[in-house]
């Protein structure tokens, strides 16, 4: 349940309370009314004074904390500072004001009851040594009780505050304190305490002993004296004795004399002295009176003396009780910080103690979770060797966490198995399908590249066919400017015109198998299929062509030769041979064309097969680096599964040992 800012001060409020009524009323008793040095009245309205100022000035010093827990879970940092330090300030500053609210107390009560107010006090000069003595006792007992208090009233608050702290990665404000300081303090205090107290006590009734023999003394001087009186023998009164009518005695007896006819005695001791009358019976008595010696020299020295032997007597006890307390927590500090510094659990010299306390049980608790860090070590470096078998049936979270890590290692590693084991055979298939990619590749690489000695070829060859066809047109523009000049000179030969006829007919037959060869040609050329099988058939028909060609000119010249020489019929034969002529012309200059766009296509078809042979080569190669990637991959997923093989995993556990078993 959380503390509010109510509950903050309020429990904070009883609990010093509870402490301070106590001492209030002791103190009202003591000072009031066994010592006499102060009035019970000015004593209870100076606690109520003290007791309000006390309580006004520790609801200011929590305001902070209070504010803090009034934001709740809306607090920023710097509350939450505010608070941590109001909180440990609080048991300095608090416990300042409230032994000095003591002090001024006593002090005060003692002062006024000195001056006569509201009344004369009637202590005497041991009465308020005695009490100024006891002040310091009640200031030290504050002292070493009041911070013991506050913490154990404060120790929820600081609980919270130091969680909040710690949830925030803040540190706490907390001064550096000891345990076997405090204890020593503690213990030398309440030595003190106890040896004043008893030293005062015993100052008291020695000074109480003193006064009653003194009193007794002079009780009986006067009533010695009263009988000598009553018989006559006034010459045998004691010297320091006086007689007295009934208003002769002191104040302090007068208001006796009248109701009794007994002896009186009173000590007074404001005025350090004891009175005593006896009666004589004619309104006469017999007064003695005395200063007894309480030897408040001696008692001073004793108090001093005794208090400090028995300080030094404390400090040597306390020493002692601060080493029998604090010396194994020292040792359990010594060991968790060699831990914390380096880590080292294994081999840790455990914290040895022969108590059967609190602390013994601390002592054994904690080596007993050294014993549960050094299985957790031993199982952790078992785990790092590979040794996944380890087991621990102990309850707790630290355990149930080690476990899990276990079993998600354990799942890992069979993941990590099983996907290695699928990733060697996928390399392994990667691998085979690209070592077979790679022959296909080299194998179209080779194709490809017959197919572009091909392509080269049949362009070589059109090459070679455009130019016979311009060395055919050539030929036919000189045969026919030959046959102009021959119109002029073999006129005769006209008589030949039907033989030369016949013979043109079948020139022009021949010409136009070759236009019908070379369209073919032409259309092949653009399909090119298996790139110029058709064309190659077409450029070898063309070639016959062209040798029927030349055999029928030289046929012709053969006949013009006749011609000449027989003279007859040339004119017409020339006319006709002059067209034949042209006609080749033509057909060559269609042919020269069709070639040259032959030589073209066949060109840009080259450079689209070199293109092609360009991407395969550079497929090869891309080829040939996934075979070797995926040859990679295959030796990786070796290495996976051999560093795999390393953790044992086996349905046998091996169990760490029992933390019990270790002392």
């Amino acid at each position: 349940m959380r503390l509010n800012s109510k509950n903050i001060f309020w429990s904070t409020t009883i609990k010093l309370g509870g402490h301070d009524l106590p001492i209030a009323v002791l103190s009202i008793v003591v000072w009031a009314g066994l010592l006499g040095v102060a009035d019970w009245r000015v004593m209870l309205v100076l606690t109520t004074v003290r007791a309000l100022a006390w309580v006004l000035y520790a609801r200011r010093l929590l305001a902070p904390a209070a504010t803090w827990r009034r934001l709740a879970d809306g607090a920023d940092a710097a509350s939450l500072r505010a608070a941590d330090l109001s909180l440990h300030r609080f048991s300095r500053r608090f416990t300042s004001l409230y032994v000095g609210g003591w002090l001024s107390l006593l002090l005060s009560s003692m002062l006024l009851s000195y001056l006569g107010v509201p009344k004369q006090a009637s202590a005497g000069t041991a009465e308020w040594l005695i009490g100024g003595v006891l002040i310091a006792t009640i200031a030290v007992a504050e002292v070493v009780t009041t911070r013991p208090l506050i913490s154990n009233a404060l120790m929820d608050i600081q609980h919270e505050v130091a969680s909040a702290l710690s949830a925030q990665g803040l540190r706490t404000e907390a001064p550096p304190s000891s345990i076997a300081s405090s204890v020593t303090v503690v213990v030398v205090g309440l030595t003190v305490i106890l040896a004043t107290l008893f030293a005062s006590l015993g100052g008291m009734i020695r000074t109480i002993g003193i006064r009653t023999h003194t009193l007794e003394t002079q009780r009986r001087l006067a009533e010695l004296g009263a009988l000598h009186l009553q018989h006559g023998a006034a010459e045998r009164l004691d010297p320091s004795v006086r007689v007295v009518d009934s208003s002769g005695l002191p104040a302090v007896l007068a208001h006796d004399a009248s109701a009794s006819g007994e002896t009186l005695t009173v000590v007074d001791a404001r005025n350090d002295r004891v009175l005593a009358a006896a009666p004589v019976g004619d309104e006469r008595w017999v007064l003695a009176e005395a200063s007894p010696d309480e030897q408040l020299d001696w008692l001073l020295l004793f108090l001093i003396g005794f208090g400090s032997a028995i300080m030094g007597l404390g400090a040597l006890v306390g020493r002692d009780i601060a080493g029998y307390v604090s010396g194994p927590l020292a040792q359990l500090d010594e060991t968790t910080r060699h831990v914390a510094e380096t880590g080292e659990v294994r081999g840790l010299e455990r914290v040895v103690t022969h108590r059967n306390d609190e602390v013994g049980q601390l002592a054994a608790n904690f080596n007993r979770m050294i014993d549960v860090l050094e299985l957790l070590a031993s199982a952790a470096a078992a785990v790092a060797a590979g040794d996944l078998r380890v087991q621990l049936d102990h309850p707790g979270d630290l355990y149930d966490a080690f476990r899990g890590m276990l079993e998600r290692l354990r799942g890992v590693i069979a993941d990590i198995r099983h996907v290695s084991h699928e990733l060697a055979a996928t390399a392994a298939e990667v691998h085979a399908a690209s070592v077979e990619q790679e022959v296909s590749a080299e194998h179209q690489s080779a194709k490809m590249r017959e197919v572009i000695d091909t392509v080269a070829s049949l362009a070589r060859s059109a090459i070679e066919i455009t130019k016979s066809a311009a060395a055919v047109l050539e030929n036919a523009e000189q045969t026919a400017t030959t046959t102009d000049e021959m119109a002029v000179q073999i006129t005769e030969l006209s008589a030949q015109t039907g033989s030369i006829g016949g013979l043109l007919e079948v020139i022009r037959e021949i010409a136009e198998r070759s236009d019908i060869l070379a369209l073919n040609g032409s259309l092949e050329a653009t399909r090119a299929g298996e790139a110029g099988r058709g064309f190659a058939l077409v450029a070898a028909e063309m070639r016959r062509l062209a040798e029927r060609v030349d055999e029928t000119v030289a046929d012709v010249r053969t006949r013009v030769g006749d011609i000449e020489r027989s003279g007859a019929s040339t004119v017409a034969a020339t006319v006709e041979s002059r067209e034949l002529a042209q006609d080749t012309a033509v057909a060559a200059r269609v042919i020269s064309a069709v070639t040259r766009r032959q030589g073209d296509d066949t060109q840009s078809a080259s450079e689209a097969i070199e293109e092609v042979a360009q991407s395969m080569l550079a497929a090869a190669a891309a080829t040939s680096q996934t075979r070797a990637a995926a040859e990679g991959l295959r030796l990786q997923a070796d290495e996976l599964e051999r560093l795999i093989g390393q953790f044992q995993t086996a349905s046998s556990p091996a169990r760490a040992s029992d933390p019990s078993t270790t002392a």
